[in-house]
Parts: structure tokens; C-alpha cells; sequence
């Protein structure tokens, strides 16, 4: 849903999905897999790929309720060259 209507394809899509997967089964500890983990995974991967579905994503995952909560994310965004791997956003108060 975050990237329905990005410049974003299915196969990217797959593919990160397939990267957090691999990741949660190599971090996860004990085979434990939370809601939080996979959130935050989501969260880095689509800022990397594409950072409007970031925000779309992180606005229901964090029950963004005011605009402000738009303006925090969005001002926390590192510009990135076209292309560009924009990295991990920084750990807030909002996450």
C-alpha cells in the first residue's frame, strides 16, 4: 500500500521483502520476531527505496494524528542524490 502509485516495481517490492525476511532470521533471537523489529525493518527499508512510501507507511504504523507528526518525519529525512541510498533515519522520540 505505501508504494501503490510510486515509481516503485513489484520486483523491488520483493526484494525487500525477501532482505527483511532474511534479516529477521538472522537477528531474531531465539526465533522471536516482534511487531516492533519487523516495523522498524519496514520502516529503514522503505526509506531507502522510497521515502514518500516511508511516510506513508511510518503515518498508519505510528498513528500519525496531527500534521506535526508529518513535519517531525519528513524534516528528519537526509536529502539524497538521485539514486541514492538515503540510510537510516535516526531513532526518535516518533519511533
Amino acid at each position: 500500500m505505501a508504494c501503490r502509485n510510486r515509481d516503485v516495481g513489484e520486483d523491488q517490492v520483493e526484494r525487500l521483502v525477501t532482505s527483511i525476511h532474511r534479516r529477521l532470521e538472522a537477528e531474531a533471537p531465539d526465533d522471536t520476531v516482534t511487531s516492533v523489529m519487523v516495523g522498524q525493518m519496514v520502516s529503514d527499508s522503505l526509506l531507502n527505496l522510497d521515502p514518500i512510501a516511508f511516510i506513508r507507511f511510518s503515518s498508519v504504523y505510528r498513528k500519525f494524528s496531527r500534521v506535526a507528526d508529518f513535519k517531525k518525519i519528513i524534516d528528519q529525512i537526509p536529502e539524497a542524490d538521485e539514486g541514492a541510498a538515503v540510510c537510516e533515519l535516526p531513532r526518535t522520540t516518533l519511533f
